[in-house]
């Protein structure tokens, strides 16, 4: 089958909605489908990006983005992502050509996010991005949260619902060791929707207890909205400039690296799709501090994070909880977490699911069972 994966930044500006797209591409390329990246990418990063997919198609504009969907004539267009009108654009190219459209809005549509610059996405909803969500042949939903979010306001669109992926380590990191110097680590983009404030005033409450001892915070990702300013300052304000810090935006390797050497994770965000920041702490057993807002109501069940809701009141409380856990109860934690992301966010399982969905609304399956 013939796919395009169009998304507004194919490079790392992209952050994990990018991050997804490469993977997914690379997962259903293996499985034998002609698949290709149509978006925004940044000159520098061209050749980093082509490396990552079969076929890299940049595009900087709508209209050139639609112009090269028209010459590549795909089966069908997956979408992520929303609010932008260079997708729109892609989307209005396949539909004057009738191609079958997927679109994920990646946590786009929860109440949160809705309610920051409400009336811009209100009016979006009205005209073009409406538009577009109600000719999409299915919208992916990451989530059984998201599944019910876009069905309060798509109650008649079919929604499918199939997770983010992840891809294993061949070896796991050693596991923290009783008494050392320990690390928890942020890793996304900075964003007052994360709660990365929030998590600093946490750390700055619980500093000085024992429990804290030998620990330091570490702030990965790239500033979105100068809000790092913002969270420097609150570093600097509870005098923790030796504890704190913020390192940039990581890619790759370096990504990797800094995960495996961090003794715990910690996302206490405020709104998500499925943040794949978690998976890959998981993936290297690594134990997590999450809200329910990271929609994977699985996690505390199984054991594989402390879960505690958003704001400054939750952080602390939750901080508090996976300090005082001991390092083996803590090294438990991460390996319940990679037992979880093997068994169920696997690249391959998602991808057998998306071709199921492709080959069901281009008229050559049946209706899948996760769809509803």
């Amino acid at each position: 089958m013939k796919i395009v994966q169009s998304t507004a930044l194919a490079d790392t500006r992209g952050g994990g909605v990018a991050e997804v797209v490469f993977n997914l591409t690379s997962a259903l390329a293996e499985r034998g489908h002609a698949v290709s990246v149509l978006g925004r990418v940044s000159p520098d990063q061209t050749e980093a990006s082509a490396a990552r997919v079969p076929a890299l198609l940049p595009a900087e504009t709508g209209h050139e983005a639609a112009d090269i969907l028209v010459c590549s004539a795909p089966e069908v267009v997956h979408s992520h992502g929303l609010w932008d009108p260079y997708l729109s654009a892609i989307l209005g190219a396949a539909g004057k050509r009738r191609v079958p459209t997927v679109i994920a809005p990646h946590g786009m549509l929860d109440a949160w996010a809705l309610a920051h610059g409400r009336l811009k996405k209100r009016l979006a909803l009205a005209t073009f991005e409406g538009r577009n969500l109600r000719r999409a042949a299915c919208i992916h939903a990451l989530t059984e949260a998201e599944r019910a979010a876009v069905k309060s306001l798509f109650p008649h669109m079919p929604v499918a619902v199939i997770p983010n992926g992840v891809s294993l380590p061949t070896t796991l990191p050693p596991d923290e060791v009783e008494g050392g110097d320990k690390m928890l680590l942020f890793l996304g983009r900075i964003h007052p929707k994360k709660g990365i404030v929030e998590l600093v005033e946490a750390f700055a409450a619980l500093a000085r207890m024992p429990a804290a001892a030998g620990w330091r915070l570490e702030i990965a990702g790239w500033d979105d909205g100068g809000h790092a300013a913002e969270v420097e300052a609150i570093i600097s304000s509870h005098g923790l400039g030796d504890r704190a810090r913020l390192v940039g935006p990581v890619f790759g390797a370096d990504k990797d690296a800094l995960i495996a050497g961090a003794a715990a994770f910690a996302l206490t965000s405020y709104s998500e799709g499925l943040p794949m920041a978690v998976l890959e702490a998981w993936a290297q057993a690594r134990p997590v501090l999450i809200t329910p807002a990271c929609n994977l109501p699985e996690a505390e069940a199984a054991g594989a994070a402390v879960v505690c809701a958003p704001g400054s009141e939750g952080a602390r409380e939750g901080l508090a909880r996976l300090l005082a856990l001991g390092a083996t109860e803590r090294a438990a934690m991460g390996r319940a977490g990679h037992a979880l992301v093997a068994a169920r966010y696997d690249w391959d399982q998602v991808a057998e699911r998306l071709e199921t969905l492709y080959e069901w609304i281009g008229g050559t399956g049946g209706r899948p069972d996760f769809v509803s």
